[in-house]
């Protein structure tokens, strides 16, 4: 599938699943195919919905015991406030997770393979 709507529910679905105590991360892939599949001209439009992958995505290199990132973490926490969408996710992103000491002085890397296509 090429539409991101669909990675983006499925995406919620898998994410439904996990619980505060155990984090199975299995939303990661969908969240990265809303990232790499929506085109230009649905970011105006869906900015919440690119904001929430992109979140996941920080929170995933994050807390992520298999692949704990710092650098990437903050790349896509930075992504969301530079989409700033103006919803509580931009709200915690900024007065939180920008501003917490394991991120403070880590220099963004790049975020990973997820990149937007660029129209054809």
């Amino acid at each position: 599938p090429n539409i991101s709507q669909g990675y983006l529910y499925r995406a919620r679905a898998q994410a439904g699943m996990d619980t505060p105590e155990v984090k199975t991360w299995m939303a990661k892939p969908f969240y990265e195919e809303v990232t790499a599949k929506m085109k230009p001209e649905e970011q105006g439009r869906a900015k919440a919905d690119l904001e929430e992958a992109y979140n996941y995505m920080g929170l995933y290199y994050l807390y992520s015991s298999t692949e704990m990132d710092r650098a990437k973490a903050k790349c896509w926490f930075m992504k969301v406030a530079e989409l700033n969408a103006g919803t509580s996710i931009t709200k915690q992103v900024n007065e939180v997770f920008l501003k917490m000491k394991e991120l403070k002085d880590v220099v963004p890397a790049q975020c990973g393979a997820a990149t937007v296509e660029q129209p054809k």
